[in-house]
């Protein structure tokens, strides 16, 4: 890719943007934050960043959207200006069938909208956190068409960033994937409900 921006300055992100320069998978990668104060931290840390998507916007190959997922509809609304007919966006997020529907809403193309979930994560987090090697080895879910140019060309990417690919339709990884978070969440409320019930006095 000659360009690729990056929308979110947290873990999935730089962590990224450190695998994309490993890897050389992309000549130039920035990444779009919304605060001025964040471009500052990222910048510091030696990437490129702006809070401004007009600044970065134009000639992007690859949108790559790792923000929390009650951001997309507003990141989707940002850069579509700046999607032409070989523009490829590709979101994290860890639900599919209502992300994929935010972008069908409001993307010019949806052909070129890839659904992808890293398993992959830290506890590290914040602006600016960055694991070494956060992707290496992981599995990485794809919830679109195999077979289109699109997929076909990120599932390459993530293979060269070392991670991988998997194919799931969207109901059955958001089925999947939602049932082992509520699972989680349904064991960490129960084993907070054991320890406030024992005198630890």
């Amino acid at each position: 890719f000659n360009k690729v921006v990056i929308v979110g300055g947290g873990l999935m992100g730089v962590s990224l943007v450190g695998a994309m320069r490993k890897s050389m998978v992309a000549k130039k990668v920035q990444v779009l934050v919304h605060k001025e104060e964040y471009v500052k931290c990222l910048e510091e840390e030696g990437i490129e960043a702006s809070a401004d998507i007009d600044e970065i916007g134009a000639g992007t190959a690859l949108f790559i959207i790792a923000t929390p997922i009650s951001a997309f509809v507003e990141v989707f609304q940002s850069i579509a200006k700046y999607c032409n007919g070989q523009t490829i966006v590709v979101d994290l997020g860890s639900v599919k069938e209502e992300v994929c529907t935010m972008a069908k809403e409001n993307l010019p193309i949806i052909d070129n909208y890839v659904g992808c979930h890293p398993i992959a994560g830290s506890e590290v987090s914040g602006v600016g956190a960055y694991v070494d090697d956060l992707y290496v080895g992981r599995k990485l879910i794809i919830t679109s068409d195999k077979g289109s140019p699109a997929v076909m060309k990120i599932a390459r990417m993530w293979q060269d960033l070392g991670m991988q690919i998997f194919y799931l339709g969207l109901e059955e990884h958001d089925l999947i994937y939602g049932y082992v978070s509520h699972l989680v969440q349904r064991i960490s409320f129960n084993f907070k409900k054991q320890i406030e019930a024992k005198d630890l006095s």
